[in-house]
């Protein structure tokens, strides 16, 4: 088999070329020779996925080696992940397009992804009607949404994504109808009369207020997984992040000049601040505003550095949690002479149970 190309090859021996690495990526929850047969399965039952495999048999392996790194199941009775086709202009020869198969996340699947990463307890998007009661009710707290069951409810105005923290906290993200459907709009496939937009137009308005909530939801060491998820979606979507996010564009040389200061000085603490701090819209621009051939190099020192400092965080609220335990004020002023003002300000909010958030907060006022 070692002279044969991929275009000799069987799916199912295509599929096993990705064994190992499927292994070192997987979470416990996912086995190889299962996420195969259910890959064999919808091979062997779909002609277009068949059709795809035969002009790209790189792609299934590709598609199967994504169910490992975020960690969403092909088997059909969870409904996680598809995998579906995708006509991409080959980089090689412009004037050529490619039919290749496609790992794609359900909205099931970000829901499950968000609490198996352990980033919250629970998530749901949900659409909102014309004729429903709909109030935001501020910061950390649940909206109010009410409609008649089985009334007409009117047209959709919009759509809402809550998410509740394992702190018990609300995280409320929303998109008017004409949001989503400037996303919708963008999608290339969508725009020939084909596509996920055509054929489930529901799911995808969900999962684009779900994948514009994950900004905001805690990092978890798990949520790459997220982060490769919500990347994968927008590919096979054809959205350009840079067409659909908030205020595109509109960083200003200062921001440029301090997120470049970030990256340069490896600062995981106050890059991960940075991007909690500034305008959602304008991190975008930031995080897409490498030169090409470097971004997916600096995006990636980018994602490591705010891994970086949300895990220091975490680390200096369980010292300061401990020092509380043990009554160690010394300690515990010594360990917040290494953080700034905000930084502590965002630890305590964040990582730090009420028992130390209240402890430091006296200390602080005494040193003050």
């Amino acid at each position: 088999m070692s002279g044969q190309s991929l275009t000799e090859m069987r799916y199912d021996k295509i599929i096993d070329l990705g064994a190992e690495r499927f292994a070192k990526l997987a979470p416990a929850n996912i086995d190889f020779e299962a996420e195969k047969g259910f890959a064999i399965q919808l091979l062997e039952t779909k002609p277009e996925l068949m059709k795809a495999y035969r002009e790209c048999p790189q792609s299934l392996l590709q598609a199967v080696t994504n169910v490992a790194a975020i960690g969403l199941s092909l088997n059909p009775a969870k409904a996680e992940a598809y995998l579906i086709t995708r006509n991409i202009k080959v980089e090689r020869n412009p004037d050529r397009w490619e039919t290749r198969i496609v790992l794609e996340p359900s909205y099931r699947g970000f829901c499950n992804l968000a609490t198996n990463t352990g980033s919250i307890m629970w998530l749901q998007a949900k659409a909102v009607h014309e004729k429903d009661t709909y109030e935001n009710q501020g910061i950390d707290k649940e909206p109010l949404h009410k409609h008649a069951s089985f009334r007409d409810r009117g047209g959709i105005i919009g759509y809402c994504c809550i998410a509740k923290t394992n702190k018990g906290d609300y995280l409320t993200t929303e998109m008017s109808i004409e949001e989503i459907f400037k996303v919708r709009d963008s999608s290339e496939s969508f725009k020939k009369g084909y596509g996920p937009w055509k054929d489930w137009p529901e799911e995808q308005a969900k999962k684009t207020v779900v994948r514009r909530a994950f900004k905001m939801l805690p990092k978890t060491d798990q949520f790459r997984r997220i982060e490769q998820a919500v990347h994968i979606s927008n590919e096979n979507a054809e959205i350009e992040l840079l067409k659909t996010a908030p205020a595109i564009n509109s960083y200003t040389v200062s921001d440029k000049e301090k997120f470049d200061a970030l990256i340069t000085s490896s600062d995981g603490i106050n890059m991960f601040l940075f991007t909690k701090t500034i305008d959602e819209g304008v991190f975008t621009s930031l995080y897409h505003s490498f030169e090409k051939g470097q971004k997916g190099k600096y995006q990636k020192i980018v994602d490591t550095l705010c891994q970086e400092g949300a895990a220091k965080l975490r680390e200096f609220a369980e010292a300061l949690g401990e020092c509380c335990g043990r009554g160690d004020d010394i300690g515990a002023q010594e360990l917040l002479g290494d953080l700034s003002e905000d930084a502590t300000a965002y630890m305590l909010e964040h990582f730090a149970d009420e028992e130390t958030a209240a402890y430091v907060r006296e200390i602080q006022k005494e040193a003050a």
